[in-house]
């Protein structure tokens, strides 16, 4: 039994694989100093038994995996690699643990692989030295009779402790857990992660009480615009709507729902109100719905992906959708409107258009050699970031140049166009992401976006509206607009804050969400304050300079 007895390549394998269980998860020191000074001796004492009992699992499983048969070996390594390497580029990139609201809103953005690959691959390319680390210590290691077993079982309990925590904690807590296995706790946790006895609601019945007041409207998502470079950039082309036959409200600065393109896009879909919004997201129907029953057309444009919704949406959601244009092939927003002849015709339609936007990286949306000649590509706090010129390039190129085409339309029939983002921006104000921070301290400008309505008939409540209400709005006085121009008494349904953009904003939606916009595990939805009144300070300040 020779593989009793001790080597130094044993040793060898044992040093790689504490590097690299060590390297992998940084946060481990900060979180066990963390549970002995701030909890009581009880429960720290808890705590760190368990955050113990993970890591030794975990490193057994390990050493295990290295000694077992080349099947079990590389497939133990091969998940192992998935799971940490993931979690360990989410810590460099947003300098902090992956945890599960992150995970959730990694799943939901999946879409956008290729685009975080792009924007972050350099610094993602860093725990590729932990995984050759890890690679050493398995090659370094023998073989032995019993180890096989032993790593089956230790994987499947590893995950089993990373999947408990996350559940017992409401999806906090696993940032004090080995990473080998957290992708697939994450994912176990996920599939216990459902509210007893709540259906999904697609549809209603409801009727509107009264006539629309438009034929036409339009609600424009855009991606990844923050309201102060919005104004900056796009926001001097705005003053030209009036000479082409348009009447331009622009309500200032809004919250988004969310900081994230899944969650404030399912949200707006369901015309959430914001003191019920986990309950809404299951029991109100989707808009497609309250279209039909007023009599429009209803038009999906989506500009990103797949071109068919990928923010929530499901095969029956689609299915309430009356048309699905195919505009996945145009590389300027603008031209989105040339897909839109219908809005002449004699019907009543209601038409989403999903805008490209400037999500990162910035560059790819805008011609190579474009740059914007407007006075904000000269701001010292834009020329500061190499991120926020080609960020203001990518602005004036798809969402400058998109006003400019729809203020040259001429439209006959009454047209309401409701134009907002998704979410704001982090460019450079702050370490961390640009958007969908979803645990940890959001930057308020993730959630701060532009709120414009256009029509091209005078409309004096939106008019005095957008004095009263000014920088006081949000997206959930979307729904109820929309709701109202339909024909619907949105009053029904929504109260201040939520109500109509005519309904004075005495007190102001106090944030937006982060995370899932579902809870998750029975918790409340994760609000992120923002104080609008140190948001304008802060905007003024940075482009007075």
């Amino acid at each position: 039994m020779t593989w009793l007895t001790p080597r130094r390549s044993d040793f060898l394998s044992l040093v790689c694989i504490l590097i690299f269980s060590l390297a992998t998860s940084p946060d481990f020191y900060d979180e066990a100093q963390t549970v002995v000074l701030q909890q009581t001796p009880l429960s720290a004492l808890v705590d760190l038994l368990i955050m113990a009992s993970a890591w030794l699992v975990s490193v057994l499983m390990l050493l295990s995996a290295a000694s077992s048969r080349p099947a079990i070996k590389w497939s133990v390594y091969a998940l192992v690699s998935a799971s940490s390497m993931s979690m360990a580029a989410y810590h460099v990139v947003a300098r902090k643990a992956l945890e599960y609201p992150d995970y959730l809103i990694m799943l939901q953005a999946r879409a956008n692989t290729l685009d975080a690959v792009r924007e972050y691959a350099t610094v993602a390319l860093v725990p590729l030295g932990y995984i050759l680390v890890l690679a050493l210590g398995f090659v370094l290691a023998r073989r032995r009779p019993w180890a096989s077993p032993a790593a089956v079982v230790s994987f499947c309990l590893s995950v089993g402790i990373f999947a408990t925590v996350c559940v017992l904690a409401r999806g906090a807590d696993t940032n004090k857990l080995p990473t080998t296995t957290g992708i697939y706790g994450f994912f176990v946790a996920q599939t216990l992660d459902r509210k007893a006895g709540e259906v999904y609601v697609y549809t209603a019945s409801d009727q509107p009480e009264h006539a629309a007041r438009v034929q036409n409207i339009v609600l424009v998502i855009d991606e990844s615009i923050r309201d102060d470079f919005f104004q900056h950039v796009v926001g001097p082309s705005l003053g030209n709507g009036a000479a082409q036959g348009w009447h331009v409200h622009d309500f200032g600065l809004a919250s988004a729902m969310a900081n994230c393109s899944g969650g404030s896009n399912i949200m707006l879909r369901k015309g959430v109100r914001s003191n019920d919004i986990a309950q809404d997201m299951y029991r109100r129907p989707l808009v497609w719905s309250l279209a039909h029953n007023a009599g429009f057309a209803s038009y999906l444009l989506d500009v990103q992906r797949n071109g068919v919704g990928h923010d929530y949406f499901d095969d029956t959601e689609r299915a309430l959708i009356d048309h699905r244009l195919d505009v996945r092939a145009l590389q300027q927003d603008a031209e989105v409107l040339d897909a839109m002849p219908y809005l002449r015709e004699d019907r009543q339609t209601f038409s989403m258009v999903i805008k490209r936007g400037s999500h990162f990286p910035y560059t790819r949306n805008a011609p190579a050699g474009f740059q914007f000649q407007g006075d904000a590509a000269k701001n010292p706090y834009v020329v500061a970031s190499t991120k926020r010129m080609d960020y203001v390039n990518a602005l004036a190129w798809q969402t400058a140049a998109f006003f400019d085409k729809l203020l040259s339309m001429a439209i006959a029939a009454p047209t309401m166009v409701i134009y907002t983002s998704d979410h704001g921006q982090n460019v450079d104000d702050q370490p961390g992401l640009t958007h969908c921070t979803s645990s940890g301290s959001p930057y308020p400008g993730e959630g701060l976006v532009p709120l414009v309505i256009l029509t091209n008939y005078p409309d004096p409540a939106l008019a005095a509206a957008a004095k009263y209400n000014h920088d006081l709005l949000s997206h959930f006085n979307i729904m109820p607009t929309l709701l109202g121009a339909m024909g619907y008494a949105s009053s029904r349904w929504y109260d201040a804050p939520s109500a109509a953009v005519t309904v004075p904003q005495s007190v102001p939606v106090p944030g937006f969400v982060y995370g899932s916009p579902f809870g998750y595990f029975g918790s409340a939805v994760q609000i992120a304050p923002v104080d609008r009144a140190k948001a304008l300070r802060d905007a003024a300040q940075r482009w007075a300079q």
